[in-house]
């Protein structure tokens, strides 16, 4: 999943093909049925289809269609396939792959290899496979899991191969997530750590402060031992301030997203804008605040999304789109808090939170690898199995 997209589209291409062609295909629609986190994952994927009445560009809608087909069909048939039971053979598949993805990403850095085979990827901002958008947080991701390793590793013999392996593979990856750029997955990582350190020693005044000083000493280490993420966190407080001198910034061009879509939403708030017309609507919103703001044409791009999955689905959908969103991740939430399995409860909250944080910073449910992730965890952790 973490290394390729056309790996990735094959093997969920085949799974659904023989889905539909080995026998017992009546029992695995009924199953879907049954299962609420299937019924919300296609009720969300079904308001892009109904937007589609009222949207005029209609080529762009069945764009967003194709994108958006993991939550209409991959994840109801993946619903119907996993098992809980195998959950530690499909976390130890995505952290082989994220392992090799690390090593990769740590030999450009070395310059083993160059950079230019990856898109987006340079010395100094050594990502593989896929750009830093979804890099740190697949990295930020994973470190929850090898956390989890590490700390039930340690609690068995702490000098143990397995408890010395796990500390290297934990090491290897928060570096690597403050190496990079991605301050999106940086943020998630903070909150997963907070979630880990609740989740594994209670909620209490003790906890409280440890994950406190714990926050605190890591993100002290990151800004003072990497350039890259001193410069990216100082770049946050240099482009909010200087915002309507310079707004073609990262930061500048994130606000002017978020602002006109707030009120591409606030023009149609019942039913939003439809699936298939943001990019239109959002020109033209964008050149009445240019023209409010005396910003030349170039300094607040076009963009066929705000960056935020919240707003982009408010846009699109309006308050009735946005209900359906958190239906779905309320849903989500529901099954986890009935999952037997304490660890996979744990996983399935911690999922939950990290994807809530992460949409402010950009559609990540939109987005190919971070919609993958999101969808082949969703099929295990958010599972009530009867049998």
């Amino acid at each position: 999943m973490p290394l390729s997209v056309a790996g990735a589209n094959l093997v969920a291409g085949l799974i659904i093909i023989f889905w539909f062609i080995i026998k017992g295909l009546k029992n695995r629609i009924k199953e879907i049925f049954k299962n609420k986190v299937a019924l919300a994952s296609i009720s969300f994927f079904m308001i892009h289809v109904i937007g589609l009445l009222w949207t005029v560009n209609i080529e762009w809608g069945m764009e967003i269609i194709r994108k958006m087909l993991e939550f209409g069909l991959l994840l109801p048939v993946l619903l119907t396939i996993t098992k809980q039971a195998n959950y530690h053979q499909y976390v130890n598949s995505f952290l082989i792959a994220i392992f090799i993805m690390v090593i990769t990403s740590y030999l450009i850095s070395f310059g083993f290899i160059s950079p230019n085979i990856f898109r987006g990827s340079t010395i100094e901002n050594p990502t593989s496979f896929m750009s830093q958008i979804s890099y740190s947080p697949f990295l930020a991701f994973a470190s929850y899991f090898i956390g989890q390793r590490l700390l039930d590793s340690f609690k068995k013999k702490y000098y143990s191969p397995s408890f010395l392996f796990n500390l290297f593979f934990f090491s290897i990856v928060i570096t690597n997530l403050f190496i990079v750029g991605g301050r999106t997955g940086q943020a998630g990582f903070f909150l997963l750590l907070i979630v880990f350190i609740y989740q594994n020693f209670g909620i209490n005044l003790k906890t409280f402060f440890l994950a406190k000083i714990l926050t605190i000493a890591v993100f002290s280490i990151a800004f003072y031992s990497s350039q890259t993420f001193n410069n990216r966190i100082s770049q946050i407080f240099d482009n909010y301030d200087n915002y309507y001198v310079e707004p073609a910034t990262s930061i500048g061009l994130r606000m002017s997203f978020s602002i006109n879509t707030i009120n591409l939403f606030l023009e149609n708030p019942i039913l939003g804008i439809g699936t298939g017309d943001f990019p239109e609507e959002y020109v033209l919103e964008n050149r009445k605040y240019i023209k409010a703001n005396n910003f030349k044409y170039h300094e607040s791009l076009f963009t066929v999304n705000p960056h935020n999955m919240y707003l982009y689905v408010l846009s699109l959908f309006g308050m009735f789109g946005g209900i359906v969103f958190l239906y779905f991740f309320y849903t989500l939430f529901k099954t986890a808090s009935n999952v037997k399995n304490k660890s996979i409860k744990n996983a399935g909250f911690a999922t939950i939170a990290f994807f809530l944080l992460i949409n402010l910073g950009d559609t990540y449910l939109l987005g190919h690898f971070t919609t993958f992730l999101f969808i082949v965890f969703s099929s295990f952790l958010f599972k009530l199995e009867t049998d």
